[in-house]
This record gives structure tokens, sequence and C-alpha cells, in this order.
């Protein structure tokens, strides 16, 4: 695998290479597919990963030696992987097509296909506007590995057609229009669910603790056991009666927690199951708003309750 480096040293490598296997390939060929691998990488590494994937499809073909070809194949597969790809589509005032040039950094974008076009990632202004109008700026930035982007924009300036039925209403027809009355505020849940589920949760972590301490405690009392026996053996009844004694506090501490974990996971989980009825059967309830109601020849107040 090639790896990144001056031409001149890959090339000298290359080239003593193929002086050992046979003269399979001339030397001003072998010079020309390593430059352009060195090319795309450099391209690639700029972020002109368009020219990157072109760089390296030169070198790629079957021209070039084995090595150089499968190096550059494997770059220009990699590169398409990343090369991002966008659909800029303009809209009307009416949600319609708008019959404007698109333009990116100055180049003009074709969009007649209606499929995404490969873009280099980074930041880029788009100018739109229909001919002979002054154009539009949108400064957009393109992620590496983003696919299938959709911008849509906006060019309101564009006539609706006479026999659209969705333009707007003319001069003598606007007291027939409805008056505008904004959004009322959306329902609102209580937050008593989510108080009394953090409470369960919380009692679980804290029980679920405690029995992981009640393990704890009865194994090392199980180890002080084992301790007394050795002794005991060993005829030291007086140590083994300190180990017995150790053992059974550490047995009683584990039993101690184990009643204390059960006094915080039961109720802890029954709170869990009343918060998720509780949330169940929660009705949003609508928040009681007083709002400007605008129309033509109309001024008022409204609301929701």
């Amino acid at each position: 695998m090639l790896r990144p480096m001056r031409p001149g040293v890959l090339a000298l490598g290359l080239m003593t290479s193929l002086a050992l296997t046979g003269p399979a390939f001339a030397q001003p060929a072998v010079e020309a597919c390593v430059a352009s691998f060195s090319d795309g990488q450099i391209q690639q590494k700029r972020g002109k990963l368009a020219d990157a994937i072109r760089v390296y499809a030169e070198c790629a073909t079957p021209t070039c030696p084995t090595q150089v070809r499968e190096d550059c194949a494997r770059k220009r597969a990699e590169v398409e992987r990343s090369l991002p790809t966008v659909l800029i589509v303009v809209r009307d005032a009416n949600g319609r097509d708008a019959p404007v040039k698109i333009t990116v950094d100055g180049v003009i974008f074709d969009t007649s296909g209606g499929s995404a076009r490969p873009i280099d990632p980074g930041p880029h202004t788009i100018a739109f506007g229909p001919e002979g109008s002054k154009p539009r700026e949108e400064k957009v930035i393109i992620v590496e590995g983003e696919k299938n982007r959709s911008i849509v924009l906006a060019w309101n300036d564009v006539a609706p057609r006479a026999d659209d039925k969705s333009a707007p209403p003319t001069e003598e027809h606007k007291h027939e229009q409805t008056p505008v009355r904004p959004e009322p505020p959306p329902p609102s849940r209580s937050m008593g669910p989510y108080l009394v589920g953090g409470l369960g949760i919380l009692g679980l972590v804290v029980g679920v603790g405690i029995f992981v301490s009640a393990s704890t405690e009865e194994s090392r009392g199980t180890v002080l056991r084992g301790q007394a026996s050795q002794s005991r053996a060993a005829g030291d009844d007086v140590q083994a009666f300190n180990y017995d004694s150790a053992a059974d506090s550490r047995f009683t501490a584990a039993e101690n927690n184990r009643l204390l974990g059960t006094f915080f996971l039961i109720p802890s989980a029954l709170l869990i199951g009343g918060a998720v009825v509780w949330y169940i059967l929660d009705t949003p309830k609508k928040k009681a708003a007083v709002l400007p109601a605008l129309g033509p020849g109309y001024a008022g107040l409204g609301g929701s309750f």
C-alpha cells in the first residue's frame, strides 16, 4: 500500500521494484502514475474531493503498475464515500419551482436532472435569481460525508401565473380573506409523572447499591469463616473465636443491608409504575391564551380556554 510521501521517493522505489521484476512499465509512465497519486492526496487534504477523485482515476488505469493502481482505486473509493451531494431547489411565493439560474461559488449548478450533485465539503456561496436580475446569495456549510442534502431557497419576487388558483387575492377580493388568527400555544402535560418517576429511579439506584454492599459483606464473612476454620485446625482457638466473631458481624451487616435494600426497591418500583400509569392517563391540558386576530377591515382579540 502506498504511503504519503514525495513523488520522487515513491517513483524511485517503484522503478527499483520494476527493474527487479522486469521492464513491464516504462519509467515515464511510472512517474506519471506516482505523480497522480501524490496530487490526489494533496487535493484530498485541501478538501477538493471532486478533483481528488478525478486525479485518482488517472492512476487507477491499467497503464499504471499494479501497486499504484490498487492504491489509487482504494483512495478513489474512499473519497467517493466522503464526497457530499446536494440538491438545490428554489421556490416562488406559491411553492412552485422558480425559473432561476443557480451558481455555487460562481460556477453554474445544473439542477435540470432533479438529482443530488457532488460538491466539495466546506463553506460555499449560493447565488440565485432570474436572468437579468440581481441574484440573491446564501451562505452554506457542507459537511463531509453528507449525502443527498436538500437545500430549499425562496425567491418571492416571481410573479404568479394568471391561471394559478393559489395566487394571492387581488385588491378587490381582499375583503373576502379570512381574518388571521395566530395559533394558540400547544397543550401541556403535568410535571407530576416526571417527578414521581424520577424519585422512583433514584430509589431504585440506591436500593441496588445497598444490595451490592450486602453481597460484599457476605463475601467478606465467608472469607473470615474460612480463616476461623484454619485457625481452629491449627489449635489457635482464640484466633478462631476472633475470626468467627468478625464473620458473624459481616453476615449480620449483609442481612441488614438486604432488608434496607428491599425497603428501597419495592417502593421505588411502585413509584415508577405509578408514574407510567399517571403519564398514560394524563390528558394534556390546553393553556388559556388571549391572542390578537387581524384581518382586512377587522381587528380584535381571540382566545382559547
